[in-house]
């Protein structure tokens, strides 16, 4: 079929010109930069809000205007293309489940008492993964012993006693001499 030719005084044609840029320049900015996003419903999506579904919504699709705003928004998961995005989300839940098939293999060898703070991490998480509980101080025996010796004798009104580290390095090092 034929290319459609037009009359070039008419009335299209002179619109079609109107809007010819023959002079065009590329330019990089304004740039739309996209990331992707889980929906509440499921699936993936980088064009659609996944708060209430609309299509091109600022939380997936956002534009910048330099080098220096794109470079930030790169840092927050900010990408060039749709695909991109996509690719880097899926990067994104690749490592966290790889933390979370980590911290499964630790929980294995965990006291009941620790097993049972990571479901209370878990719990006050509210649902989302958490792949990395904080670590609780653990008090030594000894020391709550000598904590509570402390405590007794400053109740008594006896002058506090502090261990001196060096005598104990000193005794011991006279103990390995003598034998």
């Amino acid at each position: 079929m034929p290319a459609p030719t037009y009359n070039p005084e008419g009335k299209y044609a002179q619109e079609l010109q109107r809007w010819e840029q023959p002079n065009y320049v590329h330019q990089e900015y304004p740039l739309m930069m996209f990331r992707a996003a889980r929906q509440p419903q499921g699936g993936v999506v980088v064009s659609v809000d996944p708060q209430d579904g609309t299509h091109l919504h600022g939380s997936c699709v956002c534009v910048v205007n330099d080098e220096e705003d794109r470079d930030r928004h790169r840092a927050d998961g900010w990408r060039g293309s749709a695909k991109e995005a996509l690719e880097h989300f899926e990067g994104l839940e690749r490592d966290v489940a790889e933390a979370a098939a980590h911290r499964e293999y630790v929980d294995r060898n965990m006291s009941p008492a620790a097993k049972q703070e990571v479901r209370a991490a878990e719990v006050a998480a509210d649902g989302a993964h958490v792949p990395e509980v904080p670590r609780s101080p653990i008090q030594n025996r000894v020391d709550a012993a000598i904590e509570d010796a402390k405590a007794q004798r400053a109740a008594a009104g006896d002058a506090p006693v502090t261990p001196n580290p060096r005598k104990k390095v000193a005794r011991k090092k006279a103990r390995r001499k003598g034998a």
